[in-house]
C-alpha cells in the first residue's frame, strides 16, 4: 500500500517543463517512482529505458535513477529520481524538453544535488570545510 505524502511543482520561465517533487511510502523505489507518475499525471506511460542505483548520500539512504524512452522527434527529457529518508521516498520527477532542460540544467543540477531529508543536519565542522583524514 502506498499512500502520497505531498507534493510540490517547480516550473521554469517556460511552460514546457516541470520539476515535481514528491513524497510517498512505498515498499521501493519503482513503486514510490510509480506512484509519484500517477499521482502527477494518471494516464502517464512511457516504458522504462534504464534504471540504476546512485551512491547513498547526504541523509538519503538509497537513491535511485529511473530514466525513460523518448523518441528524437519529441526532444524530450523524462526522469525520475527517489530519494530514500528512513521509510520515505521523495521522489523528483523531471517531464520537459531537451532544449529547457540544457538552458536551466544548472539550476535543475542545484535543485537535485541541494534536496536533503527533512531534519538532516550536515557533519562539517565549523566553518564549513569537509574535514579530511588524509587516508585516500
Amino acid at each position: 500500500m502506498t499512500t502520497e505524502v505531498s507534493s510540490n511543482t517547480l516550473q521554469p520561465p517556460e511552460p514546457d517543463t516541470h520539476l515535481v517533487l514528491l513524497e510517498e511510502r512505498a515498499p521501493d523505489a519503482a513503486t514510490a517512482v510509480a506512484n509519484a507518475w500517477k499521482s502527477y499525471r494518471p494516464n502517464w506511460n512511457r516504458p522504462l529505458k534504464v534504471a540504476m542505483d546512485l551512491p547513498a548520500r547526504e541523509g538519503w539512504s538509497v537513491r535511485k535513477q529511473f530514466i525513460y524512452e523518448t523518441s528524437p522527434n519529441e526532444r524530450a527529457v523524462v526522469v525520475a529520481v527517489a530519494f530514500r529518508a528512513g521509510d520515505t521516498w521523495t521522489v523528483l520527477l523531471a517531464d520537459g524538453t531537451e532544449p529547457t532542460f540544457e538552458k536551466r540544467g544548472a539550476q535543475v543540477n542545484l535543485i537535485v544535488e541541494s534536496l536533503r531529508p527533512k531534519g538532516f543536519v550536515s557533519l562539517l565542522p565549523i566553518g564549513g570545510a569537509p574535514a579530511y583524514s588524509g587516508a585516500h
